[in-house]
């Protein structure tokens, strides 16, 4: 594994301040929608020796990792593009992770592709649910599409809070 030099401390602190936030932000975000797993597990890759604990030098391990994937030109320093780019391909390996979760609960047979009758299966659950007096209508008070609310306009409060 190759060393990092840092000149000087206020660069250091620069550049520590840096991978914290990158670090910080991702973790935050891949909380966002965590794989399934149970309670406590640790996150996927830290615990390399899988015995359910992190220590010194797995956490180092993993801070290199990182390091190395973010510096694309190997040159020891992230600067703001690399750290763009470093953020695009985490949020495209968790969006990949995220859609591969989908595919696993709506493939029911299990074949690894999900085909019409198993699309609308599932479309059919939703509507279902949506569906909240039962009556076989979703009418403008039960529809609720699926996923975070629309923002509001600009200077707009939500309706709750007006």
């Amino acid at each position: 594994m190759r060393k990092i030099e840092l000149q000087s401390k206020p660069r250091r602190r620069s550049i520590v301040l840096a991978i914290t936030t990158f670090f910080l932000a991702s973790s935050v975000l891949a909380m966002s929608e965590p794989p399934p797993r149970h309670d406590n597990a640790l996150p996927p890759g830290l615990d390399s020796n899988a015995d359910q604990r992190v220590d010194r030098a797995e956490f180092a391990e993993d801070l290199q990792r990182r390091f190395a994937d973010a510096d694309s030109n190997a040159d020891g320093r992230i600067d703001a593009q690399e750290l763009a780019a470093a953020e695009q391909r985490r949020k495209a390996r968790a969006e990949m992770e995220r859609e591969q979760r989908r595919l696993q609960r709506l493939d029911a047979n299990g074949d690894g592709v999900v085909d019409s009758a198993e699309f609308e299966a599932d479309g059919w659950q939703q509507f279902q649910k949506m569906d909240v007096d039962g009556d076989g209508v979703v009418d403008s008070s039960e529809w609720h599409p699926p996923g975070p609310p629309p923002p509001h306009p600009p200077g707009r409060a939500p309706r709750a809070q007006r």
